[in-house]
């Protein structure tokens, strides 16, 4: 296969790789509709670790607490092994068949994760049994989401208009904060009209129904949407198949591949440790309550949606390489010592404005990361490619993440430990952006 085969045109976004302009009118109102069905579908994932404590009791019952917590957020990592084998599946599947049908696909095997979910006896019912089937639910999840990325990534990318690329890239983490606020609202309201008792004994399925009643809207939203701009070049190329498209992305797009991890790496990383598990650290290493950890996570769901708009817009009018850049550095500066301030001050507003701040820069270096991926690989190997790229980095960087740091902090290990783990990874990732600035591989893609 070469860049003829793929109608791939020349310019400074890569080596040989160039993001093609769509050649119809873009379609604004369906990429809303996707970002808004990703937050929707995200809710179903992302909801199981914020009730995690409450899972931990009803679930995996442990006579140490912390064990407990232990062995739910293990089972939260267990769906990120499904998640190599979603990417490869459904994006071979959103390559070959379209984009559209892929979103539709995967949100249809979320719900189904998230049914098993909610209809889990308790471990003092069925014993065994339980835990069992909410791995099986936790493996659904992660077979979806490892698609997801790569589905809904690059249709909502391919409806933008050259100028305007970033902006559109920053509606898909703009979504996922929506999801994070969804999640908190949910654990607040739950904790003050359910209760604590109430919630550890079962409770906490009420969260995973409300994510049943909404599956149907986010179909609808998705059933709704027109395929993607690339439709023809995806139809050109529909006879290869998934396996040909995987060794593909890997033997003719190995350092892609490469940038694509590494650009991953830091995302997932933000993400999982700074959104996703600050609540329950929040609770485990500085003691605030359930309320006040999802109030804290609503503040910051908010400032991340804001400033994944702001920044995204931002990256239209300077670089996206530079928004980018400036977001891996913001993280890896300043982290450390937010966390460090919080363990000084476990007041109520330093929580909130820790949160917000970590969610600054997430949104900053998360706004405009979907439109340099997706802009690294030509149309009939752009889902394969992304999903494969990103969901790895999630699998080694992020999905364990959680299991990882408690056991750490369980052991007495510092309470900055996940602070310094997204510094680190962080730092990694700013370097090989930098490098790649200065080889001219990651700018603007001016098509």
């Amino acid at each position: 296969m070469t860049d003829a085969v793929f109608d791939v045109r020349h310019n400074s976004m890569t080596d040989g790789v160039a993001f093609i302009a769509p050649r119809r009118a873009p379609r604004a109102q369906g990429a809303i509709a996707a970002a808004l069905g990703n937050a929707l579908e995200w809710y179903d994932f992302t909801i199981y670790a914020a009730l995690a404590i409450y899972i931990a009791r009803d679930i995996f019952p442990d006579a140490n607490e912390t064990a407990a917590l232990i062995k739910t957020f293990m089972a939260f990592g267990v769906g990120f092994i499904a998640r190599p084998l979603g990417a490869i599946v459904m994006g071979g599947y959103a390559d070959r068949m379209g984009r559209k049908p892929a979103l539709q696909l995967s949100l249809l095997i979320m719900a189904a994760g998230t049914l098993v979910l909610a209809t889990t006896p308790s471990y003092a019912a069925i014993g065994i049994g339980a835990p069992l089937l909410v791995l099986a639910g936790r493996l659904l999840q992660g077979f979806s989401a490892g698609a997801e990325i790569g589905g809904a990534a690059t249709f909502i990318v391919e409806q933008a208009p050259p100028s305007r690329i970033g902006w559109y890239s920053s509606w898909l983490q703009a979504s996922t904060a929506l999801s994070m606020i969804m999640s908190a609202i949910m654990v607040y309201t739950a904790t003050h009209y359910i209760g604590l008792e109430r919630l550890e004994g079962g409770g906490w399925r009420v969260a995973f129904i409300v994510g049943l009643l909404i599956a149907p809207l986010a179909f609808w939203l998705r059933l709704g949407l027109s395929e993607s701009p690339q439709r023809s070049e995806l139809q050109a190329m529909s006879h290869l198949t998934t396996m040909t498209r995987v060794r593909a992305v890997f033997s003719e797009r190995p350092k892609e591949m490469g940038i694509a991890f590494a650009m991953s790496a830091l995302w997932s990383v933000s993400v999982y440790v700074l959104l996703i598990y600050m609540p329950i650290h929040a609770q485990q290493a500085f003691g605030f309550s359930p309320a006040q950890a999802a109030a804290s996570s609503v503040v910051g769901g908010a400032v991340l949606g804001i400033s994944c708009l702001a920044f995204g817009a931002l990256g239209d009018r300077i670089g996206l390489e530079k928004v980018l850049s400036s977001g891996a550095l913001t993280i890896c500066l300043g982290v450390v010592p937010l966390m460090w301030l919080l363990q000084k001050n476990t007041s109520f507003p330093v929580l909130v404005g820790v949160q917000a701040l970590m969610c600054v820069g997430v949104g900053m270096y998360s706004a405009t990361a979907p439109a340099a991926l997706v802009a690294l690989f030509p149309p009939a190997l752009r889902a394969t490619g992304l999903a494969i790229s990103y969901n790895s980095a999630v699998v080694i960087f992020g999905g364990f993440a959680p299991a990882v740091l408690t056991i750490l902090a369980s052991s007495g290990g510092s309470t900055l430990a996940p602070a310094f783990y997204v510094a680190i990874v962080a730092f990694g990732t700013l370097v090989a952006i930098r490098r790649l600035v200065r080889q001219g591989e990651l700018s603007h893609p001016r098509r």
